[in-house]
């Protein structure tokens, strides 16, 4: 698990998708997980798209 600050997800909706995909990014180098293969979601309101 990796902290956000409180800002970046508000009453279930994310506010700052770029930290989001910071968070992900960082926890996958952390524990060294190879990702050409995974799948991430994210519950919420709103959806988040890959551009």
């Amino acid at each position: 698990m990796k902290p956000l600050e409180p800002e970046v997800i508000v009453d279930g909706t994310v506010m700052d998708e770029g930290r989001v995909v910071s968070a992900i990014q960082e926890l996958f180098e952390e524990t060294n997980i190879k990702n050409k293969h995974v799948a991430v979601s994210i519950s919420g309101h709103a959806v988040i798209v890959k551009k």
